[in-house]
């Protein structure tokens, strides 16, 4: 889902929170939604449909900012 689409699925309650973790290559960030009700947890994506990965917690902090979220959890792999 895009921006646009999550702001919308925040405002009417269907987002209930926001998970970033670290994209495969471990160079970005990817953040995924946990939805109510739905038992789906769908990534926010690009225009195209792609993972949307944020080369910073700065960006994936402005963005989900902009859809309505005050807080998010970030979950980091440790070797």
């Amino acid at each position: 889902m895009n921006i646009d689409d999550a702001k919308r699925m925040f405002e009417t309650g269907v987002l209930e929170s926001a998970m970033v973790m670290r994209d495969s290559s471990g160079t970005g960030w990817l953040v995924q939604f946990q939805a109510s009700g739905t038992g789906v947890s769908p990534f926010l994506e690009t225009a195209r449909g792609e993972p949307r990965r944020f080369q910073s917690l700065d960006f994936v902090a402005k963005a989900l900012q902009a859809i309505g979220f005050r807080q998010f959890t970030v979950f980091v792999e440790t070797a």
